[in-house]
């Protein structure tokens, strides 16, 4: 099998040097791979990525490997009979979408695993492969060589049919001044015919923090649709720009939408005691044309976002169908607003309502949406 990307390369080489001992033997900790394994894993979790499951074919080239580089104790990737990590795989027998490799020697160390993960993590090729989307499995081993050498293998693939699909949905470019934030909404049909269950992770390239998703996971039945609620937030964050991603992983799918924060200099005393949004709930953000029978009433749904830092802010809602309400944002809150629209009658065909949201810092603002005939009542 072609192997459709293939990077090899050698880690970070952390090696006391001492007189060399003339004996082959090679010992294989019991630990030290499992922890080190851990350390990756729990690195690909931070980042928005599934931990690699365990390949007994991989766990066993990569002890073979080890114990090669520790018997002739030569960091390399290539064995001591000449074989290519990409000849191993081929020998190997297992079916891959793409392969990668790192190792690394380190001596002198009561902490091998985290020495070598660290190497690996400092290294931006190294990085790279621990954090591969496409990789799925793992098999990864240690050897100590006579002279105390400690020599990592950390072998990783895409086992074909199990490897997630990355999917950029969108991006988006915000610009704030300090103390301010903005809501989106990303909304998630499930048009399958079971229920699915859809987790979110905030991933930060840089800055931490601004970048946020709720739910953290939903379960979706089928024919169903759920918004998640991501908020962008300068807060007291330094100027510059911020770049991070939503990543939503949908069965064997991951969806990043990306987002890029512009922090401007200058703060703002007046977004912070009076900075609101109003949207509605819809995959689009546009006004909802709900289609009705006579008889019927339709629900629709929108977001008033209290984008203040400091203020608790109170919202009154009116509209010609429905009797005055108030609703309380304490900061940097998003409230969900669920109107039931007026009965449709016999003989309508269109009508369109306008609600206005009036905040008690005395700006308003105003949201419409449309009722029509459904094209089918009976």
């Amino acid at each position: 099998m072609k192997i459709s990307r293939l990077l090899i390369t050698v880690a970070l080489t952390v090696v006391v040097l001492s007189a060399p001992i003339m004996t082959n033997a090679v010992t294989v900790p019991p630990d030290h791979a499992s922890l080190l394994l851990g350390k990756i894993n729990d690195y690909r979790t931070q980042n928005g990525l599934r931990k690699l499951e365990v390949d007994d074919t991989l766990k066993n080239l990569a002890i073979k490997h080890s114990m090669d580089m520790g018997m002739h104790k030569k960091l390399t990737h290539t064995s001591s009979d000449g074989t290519t990590f990409e000849q191993r795989m081929k020998k190997s027998g297992l079916k891959y979408t793409t392969a990668v490799e790192n190792v690394a020697s380190n001596k002198g160390y009561r902490d091998y695993a985290q020495v070598c993960f660290d190497s690996w993590k400092n290294s931006p090729p190294h990085k790279a492969n621990m954090l591969n989307t496409e990789i799925t499995h793992a098999g990864v081993a240690l050897a100590q060589s006579s002279d105390g050498t400690m020599f990592a293998t950390f072998d990783a693939m895409g086992l074909v049919g199990s490897a997630p699909k990355v999917v950029n949905k969108s991006s988006t470019k915000v610009e704030l001044l300090q103390n301010q934030k903005k809501i989106f909404t990303v909304q998630i049909k499930n048009t399958t015919k079971k229920t699915i269950l859809v987790n979110t992770i905030a991933v930060h390239q840089s800055g931490s923090g601004w970048l946020s998703v709720t739910p953290s996971k939903s379960y979706i039945a089928s024919e169903k649709s759920i918004s998640f609620i991501v908020t962008v937030s300068s807060g007291t964050q330094k100027s510059g720009i911020y770049k991070g991603k939503i990543r939503f992983t949908v069965g064997n799918e991951l969806w990043d939408y990306w987002y890029e924060l512009k922090i401007m200099t200058k703060t703002s005393s007046t977004a912070s005691e009076c900075d609101f949004s109003v949207i509605w709930d819809t995959k689009d953000k546009k006004p909802p044309v709900i289609e009705l029978c006579s008889g019927d009433e339709g629900v629709c749904t929108f977001l008033i976002s209290n984008n203040s830092a400091t203020q608790t802010m109170t919202f009154t809602i009116t509209s010609t169908f429905f009797e005055t309400f108030k609703v309380i944002a304490p900061p940097y809150t998003v409230q969900s607003i669920e109107v039931t629209t007026p009965t449709f009658q016999q003989g309508d065909k269109q009508a369109s309502w306008v609600l206005s949201v009036k905040a008690d810092c005395d700006q308003s603002k105003q949201i419409s949406f449309t009722t029509k005939q459904k094209s089918d009542c009976k």
